[in-house]
């Protein structure tokens, strides 16, 4: 079994790896603008069948609203498939792939650049929890 610091990501998996967690959040981000249905669908109400209830929607989503989450939906199919298929797994066995797969996703250099305002955020919040210290 190899140990965690064994692992020497290519770095073009590495930039898979940032870019995918980028497009997961920008999806999921714009996802959460739209309605429950990107079709006309009828309110459900919460019932003996159902623990939930949703409201109605009255109209189709438009056009270029349904591009672009379609558009956001295959970037991270596409990353996820170059992450899933990528020769470098090709290298490892059981366990030890299953372990570098999560070291991957974890790795310093996979993860996604901070924003400038989150970044201002995330500064001011470690100056205050100096201060307070």
């Amino acid at each position: 079994m190899a140990d965690d610091s064994d692992y020497e990501f290519p770095q073009d998996l590495l930039t898979a790896q940032r870019e995918l967690t980028e497009a997961v959040a920008e999806r999921d981000a714009f996802a959460q603008t739209l309605p429950w249905s990107l079709t006309k669908a009828e309110a459900i109400p919460r019932s003996g069948y159902t623990n939930f209830e949703r409201p109605e929607v009255p109209e189709d989503t438009d056009e270029e609203t349904l591009a672009r989450y379609a558009a956001l939906r295959a970037r991270v199919v596409e990353l996820s498939e170059f992450i899933i298929c990528h020769r470098y797994w090709a290298e490892l066995d059981g366990s030890d792939a299953v372990r570098a797969r999560s070291r991957l996703k974890h790795h310093p250099d996979a993860q996604p650049s901070r924003s400038g305002q989150e970044h201002e955020l995330a500064s001011e919040q470690e100056q205050d929890a100096a201060q307070a210290a």
